[in-house]
């Protein structure tokens, strides 16, 4: 029944292609199947193409890290692609997100069988080398001791810490270069091994395959190379971050910020999947009642539209929507910033509740066009489906609560 979700979902919002009637997915070309092990399979049939696309994903991203193996998910993922002998495969790519790790291959129709007992090999029988260690984990500390100098990284560390405060490890900026400190190469592998043993199971692999070959030699494929997999005695799955507390307040100052403009980031973290979506788009819209409702305010010395932005973020099982704008010191000296920002939630909060009808139907109308460019073919409505199915276990959940 949860899956049967995602086709009724994308043939409703998708109808047909921008050009010409050819639907882009149906029940004739799409096929959506499970495993005896637990392996699900998705694919779509696309003769308009010459190669066929993969990608094998796991539900196990950043939000499946606990305050031990911090940073070794994302360490995971940049493994994958060696072999015992350390060699790189080049061709293929990986990437570790919020909810899952997902690895993709282009390949022609005759190289699909020896793709697919490549990826099954690397999933289920990994053995890291220690020069693919070394050489991927003395990459991975440099990007993140350089990011972590950067502002982005002061300031996304500073609010994920104090928004996601239970539990910052789940978030990528909760990564620090010192949890990389003083292990051997041996000691590295331990961890993975874990990660390996716990999360890298049939029970939290996908499999989405789109190209020009019919589904049913897909799935036969498929099984061939993932069906005699055992499943994970001990799988693990990762629980819905929650954001600590309500209403909370809290100020981040540096010698670096410009004195001339203050930044004020509002997060709501209450709100659903589609509801966020909704209200980002409303809110975020050019010239919206939220813009025009703070530009109006002298008090706020907000300079113009492109100064305001509203914006959704869905990871870690948690949705939020986000509101921003730069205020400049205000022109009335009695004014300071605290009572810039208790004026700013004020006209937000009112600006929300004064939201024309129109502007949700505009936003509603947007949401179609949007999908249909992003699902304008078989491979990047695959990549979106991919994207969201690690997700669908936590929006359940969110749904039975």
């Amino acid at each position: 029944m949860k899956k049967a979700f995602f086709f009724l979902a994308a043939s409703f919002f998708l109808g047909f292609r921008t050009v010409g009637s050819e639907r882009i997915v149906n029940r004739y070309n799409y096929g959506e199947y499970t495993l005896s092990n637990g392996i699900e399979i998705f694919v779509l049939e696309d003769f308009s193409v010459a190669t066929i696309n993969i990608e094998l994903s796991f539900r196990a991203g950043i939000s499946a890290q606990t305050a031990e193996n911090t940073g070794f998910f994302p360490l995971y993922s940049k493994l994958f692609k060696y072999d015992a002998d350390g060699n790189e495969m080049k061709k293929l790519s990986a990437e570790c997100s919020a909810d899952s790790s997902r690895y993709r291959i282009n390949c022609v129709p005759s190289a699909l069988e020896d793709s697919l007992e490549s990826l099954a090999l690397r999933a289920f029988s990994p053995s890291f080398s220690d020069s693919a260690i070394k050489k991927e984990y003395e990459k991975m500390k440099e990007e993140i001791l350089s990011y972590s100098e950067t502002p982005a990284a002061f300031l996304n560390s500073a609010i994920d810490s104090r928004v996601f405060s239970e539990s910052p490890w789940k978030q990528e900026s909760g990564i620090y270069p010192a949890l990389f400190k003083g292990k051997t190469a041996d000691e590295v592998r331990t961890v993975l091994k874990g990660i390996s043993e716990l999360w890298y199971t049939p029970q939290n692999a996908s499999i989405f395959i789109s190209g020009c070959m019919k589904k049913e030699k897909m799935l036969e494929s498929c099984k061939k190379a993932f069906g005699e997999i055992k499943p994970g005695t001990n799988s693990l799955k990762a629980e819905p971050v929650k954001a600590g507390g309500n209403k909370r307040k809290f100020v981040i100052v540096s010698p670096d910020f410009s004195s001339n403009l203050t930044q004020i980031v509002v997060q709501f973290t209450s709100l659903g999947m589609t509801e966020t979506d909704l209200m980002a788009a409303v809110l975020g819209a050019e010239n919206s009642t939220m813009k025009n409702t703070l530009l109006g305010q002298k008090n706020l010395s907000i300079k113009e539209e492109e100064y305001i932005d509203a914006g959704a973020a869905h990871k870690n099982g948690s949705s939020r929507l986000i509101i921003q704008a730069l205020m400049e010191e205000p022109v009335n000296k009695k004014v300071n910033i605290a009572s810039q920002v208790e004026l700013f939630l004020s006209k937000l909060k009112e600006s929300i509740e004064t939201s024309k009808e129109d502007e949700f139907l505009r936003a509603k109308k947007r949401f179609s066009e949007d999908f249909i460019a992003i699902c304008k073919d078989s491979s990047t409505f695959m990549d979106y489906l991919s994207q969201f199915r690690a997700v669908e276990d936590f929006s359940s959940e969110s749904e039975k609560s």
